[in-house]
């Protein structure tokens, strides 16, 4: 299980335990960090964790609760595959991106619950192009809406073990901020905004300046994450050990 917010404490406690978000120093070499340069999530980071693969600023997005999902913002090789993939689960389970309250399902009789997406991933970086990295629908939604979390796990919050609402999606980052509604969607190809993030990409400007700019979005800080987990007046969390994440983030 990867939910923070389980009604079980020592659940609570499992989904944050192997949490260890450190905040970037470019004093020292990512490999002295823990980190290494691969595989671009469909953002177009590449810092990863050694060891769970995770990706640096998509972890950031997470903790800052940010929800949301632009096609032209995404690298080439995942845009036409993840656009694809999610008007086929909405038309499958007969719901728009309006229906935020709902669980999205899929009907079994269309096979759909069973169904897994070949596309890049971490694993690219280990292994020879062309390999067959698949990966099941609730992680593929969980990485388009809120962020590529390596080989860490997914879950859900309403209990339905089918349901694919990215809203209803949540993994151990999560622990902080659960959100409730999409910062940001932009679901139609729009090919003057893809050619600006091509470009800006190939320049070595990320995507996370793009999208404060035009979706008036507030990426945290490590340093105000690690603020707010010290503040935190949620019940549910006061039974993790706070302390040995801040010296993990320090």
């Amino acid at each position: 299980m990867a939910n923070p917010r389980h009604s079980r404490p020592v659940r609570r406690r499992a989904a944050v335990q192997d949490l260890e978000f450190r905040v970037l120093s470019p004093w020292k070499t990512l490999d002295e960090q823990g980190f290494y340069e691969g595989t671009p999530c469909h953002r177009g980071h590449s810092i990863r964790d050694k060891e769970k693969h995770w990706c640096y600023h998509c972890v950031q997005m997470i903790q800052s609760g940010i929800c949301g999902v632009d096609f032209n913002y995404m690298e080439y090789q995942y845009r036409t595959k993840l656009y694809h993939f999610l008007n086929e689960v909405l038309e499958e389970s007969g719901m728009t991106v309006a229906d935020t309250d709902k669980c999205w399902l899929p009907t079994a009789k269309s096979g759909w619950p069973r169904k897994t997406v070949n596309y890049d991933s971490w694993k690219t970086h280990f292994h020879a192009k062309g390999h067959d990295y698949r990966e099941k629908l609730p992680k593929v939604m969980y990485t388009l809406f809120h962020g590529d979390i390596g080989k860490m796990s997914v879950t859900r919050t309403c209990g339905n073990k089918q349901c694919l609402n990215p809203l209803h999606l949540t993994s151990s980052w999560n622990f902080l901020h659960l959100p409730t509604k999409f910062d940001y969607l932009h679901l139609e190809l729009d090919q003057s905004k893809m050619s600006t993030f091509d470009a800006r990409n190939a320049l070595g400007i990320r995507v996370n300046k793009l999208l404060v700019e035009s979706h008036r979005i507030k990426i945290k800080a490590s340093a105000e994450i690690v603020q707010e987990t010290d503040e935190t007046p949620d019940p549910l969390l006061k039974t993790i050990d706070w302390n040995t994440l801040k010296n993990n983030q320090s």
